[in-house]
C-alpha cells in the first residue's frame, strides 16, 4: 500500500507540477490536504462521533499518512486543464465513479471520504485558478 501511495502521489503531484509550476503544486497539494481534513473531521468524523460509533471502528488504515488526500486534490486540479468540456467531465466522472466505487467495494469511511473530497477541492481550484499549458520544447532528431 505504500508503494502504491507514493507512486500515486508522485505521478499526481509531478504532473501537475510539469503543467503548472512548483509553487502552484505546493500549494494545491498543502491546501486540498489541510481544506479536506478539515471538512472530512466536521462532516464525516463528528457525526460519527455523535452518533456513537466506536472509534475503533475502520475509520482510517492505521499507517494512513494522508499524502493521498493532497494528491487527489493535485489530480482534480490539473483534470481541469485538460484541453476540452468533454474530456473534463469524462475525466472527472472516471474518477469519481472509481473513488465511490472503491468506498462500496472496500469501505474506509474517512479516507474515501477524504479522497473524494480532495479531489473536488482541487477541482474547485483548478476551475477558480486555471493555469496555462506549458508547451514541450521540441525534440530534435
Amino acid at each position: 500500500m505504500l508503494l502504491g501511495m507514493v507512486l500515486f502521489v508522485a505521478g499526481s503531484v509531478g504532473v501537475y507540477e510539469w503543467l503548472a509550476g512548483t509553487r502552484r503544486a505546493l500549494l494545491s497539494f498543502w491546501a486540498a490536504n489541510a481544506v479536506t481534513l478539515l471538512l472530512t473531521a466536521a462532516f464525516v468524523v463528528f457525526p460519527m462521533h455523535l452518533a456513537g460509533v466506536p472509534p475503533s471502528w475502520d475509520w482510517a488504515p492505521s499507517g494512513d499518512v494522508g499524502a493521498s488526500f493532497g494528491g487527489f486534490g493535485c489530480l482534480g486540479a490539473w483534470m481541469m486543464g485538460v484541453p476540452g468540456t468533454r474530456r473534463r467531465t469524462v475525466l472527472v466522472g472516471v474518477v469519481t465513479a472509481g473513488l465511490l466505487a472503491k468506498f462500496f467495494l472496500l469501505p474506509e469511511i474517512f479516507g474515501d471520504a477524504g479522497h473524494l473530497v480532495a479531489f473536488y477541492v482541487g477541482v474547485l481550484m483548478g476551475v477558480r485558478f486555471p493555469y496555462k499549458n506549458r508547451v514541450a520544447a521540441p525534440v530534435s532528431r
